[in-house]
């Protein structure tokens, strides 16, 4: 096929040119060899410029393509961090619901447990109210201290629990939330912690730092991080039958009780508050 000048690309223009030429030798009257002779070079001259479109149009289309499948992923990138996100809040929002029906069940199986045992408030609005909203804040802090990844019992039973225990020790008086209330040994705070006992000196936050007893809510967290620390001996032994009670002894005593001897508590120990109150508890 016949090209029209070096550059095959730019042959568009030789078209034009040719037919200017033709055009003068013919004296403006094409013939028939006038027109033979333009069908024999305009095929090549137009077939450059023909695949140079093609090329063009190739080029373009794969470069819309390319975009096309980069959008598509970050689309899908996209869709599946937001998917994630709405995992992670939809959980978030679920755990924030489980706790406050647990913190809402633990302060109403409170306010009946001390209730029943505070006659004289039967009948006095005021002070009733009063223990009322006291006893929301105990609880709020008893939810918040258990630990959801290593708890003692279970995440639902571990606020009984740790209400009988503060029960037990200091009755959930109003002292207990400044450092106030003190034992007759010293024993600090809502748990009764002895300054210079095992679990004010092996109880340590995230940080390694020991736990500030006169704080409530430190307070009771070192009990719960010593009560998991004298489980783990109990179960480090091996000791079959380690169970609550064995262990609640020992942090009573402040000492390791003794393996085959019975925990005895008396009716007003650990067990008959945490029966009671997961009783009052399991009927919400």
């Amino acid at each position: 096929m016949t090209k029209c000048g070096p550059n095959d690309v730019g042959g568009w223009w030789v078209e034009p040119i040719l037919c200017l030429v033709l055009k003068r030798l013919t004296m403006g009257k094409p013939s028939i060899r006038s027109w033979l002779v333009i069908a024999m070079f305009l095929p090549g001259c137009r077939e450059p410029a023909a695949r140079a479109e093609v090329h063009r149009r190739r080029v373009v289309v794969d470069k819309a393509d390319d975009w096309q499948r980069r959008f598509d992923q970050a689309h899908r990138e996209r869709i599946a961090r937001q998917t994630e996100r709405a995992h992670i809040v939809a959980e978030k929002e679920r755990k924030t619901r489980e706790i406050q029906e647990r913190f809402e069940a633990l302060h109403s199986a409170m306010y009946e447990f001390g209730l029943a045992r505070l006659s004289h408030l039967a009948d006095q609005e005021r002070p009733r109210a009063i223990y009322h909203r006291h006893l929301r804040g105990i609880a709020r802090i008893l939810v918040d201290s258990v630990d959801p990844d290593h708890p003692l019992l279970s995440k639902e039973d571990d606020p009984y629990l740790l209400a009988a225990i503060a029960y037990h020790e200091s009755s959930w008086t109003q002292a207990v939330m400044d450092g106030r209330r003190r034992g007759a040994r010293g024993e600090v705070g809502m748990f009764q912690l002895m300054p210079d006992g095992y679990c004010a000196l092996s109880a340590r936050d995230e940080r390694g730092r020991r736990f500030d007893l006169l704080d409530a809510r430190q307070n009771a967290r070192a009990a719960v991080a010593c009560l998991g620390k004298i489980r783990a001996r109990y179960e480090a032994r091996s000791v079959q039958g380690h169970d609550i009670w064995y262990w609640l002894a020992s942090y009573a005593s402040g000492k390791d009780w003794p393996v085959g001897r019975e925990a005895v508590e008396g009716p007003n120990g650990f067990r008959a508050f945490y029966q009671e109150l997961r009783e009052r508890g399991g009927q919400r």
